[in-house]
């Protein structure tokens, strides 16, 4: 299936995916205010993306079959498929090495694959849609290391989250911050670190997998693929401070056969 969508598509996307469940008259209401349309082209362009698999328009009731994360994961495996070999490391090289610049389709990859990411200032975002919705944000400075001062949305309370809004926008901690949307990592069960076992009684080790979130990093060096980082952890920020670890990762570089997923 073709997951791309036209520029239309995703502005009436987004509005569904900042409000729903939304009832269909409130959804035309809402197109009627940001885009300008008549209720019958609201119903086409539902209509159209309901089919796709994308929402579901159930009893007057608009609702989200697929995020706006899986059906952007969706459109960058579907590129790196046709163009790449499905292939991360392989899109890394063509687009990092020195060729000419990336093309428009290579660029809207690039936009659906990197998070959305601006300043925490007035005259670029709009605070109020981002207090509102804490949980589709992350808020970071520009320049710390460590997860000095990150702040996940999910992670906090609304309270937490509108202090931390307060203090750092608009340049107010004295240099900027950034925010940005908050990408849920996958995660794999993992055994937590046997931090302290030497004072743990043999039948008091963790021995049971926990759920750990993931995040992985590409490294290229001299124009050339070199290798993964990773870090895990068992909390929506990765870090050191909230019990993050390292882990080793290997790189298999081999040819698949057809059939096989790896």
């Amino acid at each position: 299936m073709d997951w791309t969508l036209g520029k239309m598509e995703q502005r009436f996307a987004d509005l569904i995916w900042e409000n729903a469940p939304v009832a269909s008259g409130e959804l035309v209401k809402l197109c009627g205010q940001a885009l300008e349309w008549k209720k019958s082209t609201t119903y086409t362009m539902l209509r159209r993306l309901c089919q796709r698999g994308i929402f579901e328009n159930r009893d007057g009731v608009v609702y989200t079959l697929l995020s706006r994360e899986e059906v952007q994961s969706r459109q960058s495996q579907a590129f790196l498929q046709e163009n790449f070999q499905g292939s991360i490391p392989r899109f890394l090289l063509a687009a990092f090495s020195s060729r000419s610049p990336l093309t428009e389709e290579e660029i809207a990859f690039v936009e659906a694959t990197v998070p959305m990411t601006a300043f925490l200032d007035e005259s670029v975002v709009n605070l109020d849609q981002i207090r509102a919705n804490k949980d589709e944000w992350i808020v970071k400075p520009t320049d710390h290391y460590g997860a000095d001062n990150v702040y996940a949305g999910c992670e906090v309370s609304q309270q937490e989250w509108e202090r931390v809004i307060d203090e750092f926008a608009n340049g107010r901690a004295g240099y900027p911050f950034i925010v940005q949307r908050y990408i849920r990592p996958f995660k794999t069960d993992t055994l937590p670190p046997d931090a302290g076992i030497d004072d743990t009684p043999d039948g008091a080790v963790e021995s049971e997998p926990v759920p750990y979130n993931n995040m992985n990093g590409l490294y290229l060096y001299n124009g050339h693929f070199q290798g993964v980082f990773s870090r895990l952890g068992p909390h929506p920020t990765i870090s050191k401070t909230n019990d993050g670890m390292t882990a080793a990762s290997l790189w298999v570089d081999c040819d698949v056969p057809d059939g096989l997923e790896l």
